[in-house]
């Protein structure tokens, strides 16, 4: 898989880490095995912080600067857990 990573993040204490393209596909991997967990769009843009793990790597927030708002995902499977569009120009 090649694509141009903008964003990377991660939890101290977990095996879990996240990389971005530059606006939506967030990609989760394990740090341990290298392997990817799961893959999923979001409302992601380029620009700031705007992506991050919780600590036990079981989920991840994202936010939009331009307006599509914040929202959290299972990284095991990339379903949304919630997402609030009026929330506009976050960082996290």
């Amino acid at each position: 898989m090649m694509y141009k990573m903008r964003h990377i993040a991660t939890a101290q204490d977990c095996s879990v880490f996240l990389t971005a393209e530059f606006e939506k596909k967030v990609y989760c991997w394990n740090i341990n095995t290298y392997e990817l967990i799961s893959e999923f769009d979001t409302v992601l843009d380029f620009g700031g912080e705007r992506i991050a793990v919780n600590g036990d790597g079981t989920q991840c927030v994202v936010a939009s600067y331009s307006g599509r708002g914040i929202s959290m995902h299972d990284i095991s499977t990339g379903s949304m857990v919630w997402s609030r569009k009026d929330i506009k120009k976050s960082n996290l």
